[in-house]
């Protein structure tokens, strides 16, 4: 077959080793990635106009209200009044029942576990029992981040909670949003991942509602 002029990190070359065959693939591979593009494209777009209902804002206030009431304006000062490992573990517990009651969900299981560097914490909503994992590094090394997590993994237990017991009246689009979400749930295993995971309407929701509370806690 004749050569092909391709383009390669700004090089022309002449490609004269490809088949007839291995076009065909690259064509496959090209409208493959050309719809891959535009799902990206889409779920940016779609990311960015999700709104929170009615009730997460009153949610969130009563969240924030709740840690300047524990916390005053400094998190990292509470923290470090704290000397050992069992002293923060006890006092995050607090907090954790805390806001989840502010939240409306009723935690049973609060464990603290060494995970890998890339997991925070995780949420285990189950249907007769709701608990949620707090990665202990980062419970020692970055306080903030600890909250955070918490605001993050109790909004995951949140929505579960609404699927059972939709108390806090949320849309039936809402609900429907949360149902497929942890029906097709993917999980973050690698790197590579990272973006389908944290690109699901479920994360991007408690990213948004953790966010959110850090905002109007600072503000």
């Amino acid at each position: 077959m004749e050569p092909i002029t391709v383009i390669i990190g700004g090089a022309v070359l002449l490609v004269s080793a490809v088949t007839a065959a291995a076009m065909k693939c690259y064509a496959a591979v090209k409208d493959k990635n050309k719809q891959i593009s535009s799902l990206q494209t889409a779920l940016a777009s779609y990311t960015q106009t999700y709104q929170f209902e009615e009730v997460d804002n009153q949610l969130i206030s009563n969240c924030k209200d709740y840690l300047q009431k524990i916390f005053g304006d400094d998190i990292v000062g509470r923290y470090a009044q704290l000397s050992t490992v069992d002293e923060k573990e006890q006092f995050t517990k607090v907090v954790v029942n805390g806001l989840a009651k502010e939240m409306g969900v009723d935690v049973k299981e609060i464990k603290f576990e060494d995970l890998s560097p890339c997991m925070r914490g995780y949420a285990q909503p189950r249907q007769d029992s709701i608990g949620i994992v707090i990665n202990r590094a980062v419970l020692l090394s970055d306080p903030e981040q600890t909250v955070k997590t918490i605001c993050h993994e109790l909004r995951h237990c949140l929505q579960f909670c609404s699927l059972v017991d939709n108390k806090h009246g949320y849309s039936d689009a809402r609900l429907a949003q949360w149902l497929y979400s942890w029906e097709h749930y993917q999980s973050c295993e690698t790197e590579a991942d990272y973006s389908g995971y944290v690109a699901q309407v479920i994360e991007l929701d408690a990213n948004l509602f953790a966010n959110s509370v850090f905002n109007a806690l600072n503000s």
